[in-house]
């Protein structure tokens, strides 16, 4: 959270400039996704499925991604991005994100 300034925005014009809501935002979904403006090139997205079964969630800006770093996984945190093959917890598959039940994941995305 301290490495990212967009964690700590001050008031309610900044987040209304800087933070989208990827999912629909129904009470009864577990599966929540933001979306944090770093800058007009670069974005986290972070997406957290509470569920106790395994969600998808279509991202159509992965499409235009030239990099996509993972940050946070289902069992680490590493700010210089987890390697490919030490990644557990998600997959992705075009442009759809596909999250095991219970877990969560912050990705960088570079357009």
């Amino acid at each position: 959270r301290k490495a990212e300034g967009v964690f700590r925005l001050s008031d309610r014009k900044q987040v209304d400039q800087k933070v989208q809501l990827l999912t629909p935002g129904d009470r009864e979904d577990l599966l929540i996704a933001y979306r944090f403006l770093l800058n007009p090139a670069e974005s986290l997205v972070v997406v957290v499925n509470a569920d106790d079964q395994q969600r998808s969630l279509s991202l159509a800006h992965l499409a235009d991604a030239s990099s996509i770093q993972v940050l946070v996984d289902g069992e680490q945190v590493n700010l210089a991005g987890i390697p490919a093959a030490q990644q557990v917890g998600f997959r992705i598959q075009g442009t759809d994100l596909i999250l095991q039940a219970l877990t969560g994941v912050v990705l960088k995305i570079r357009l």
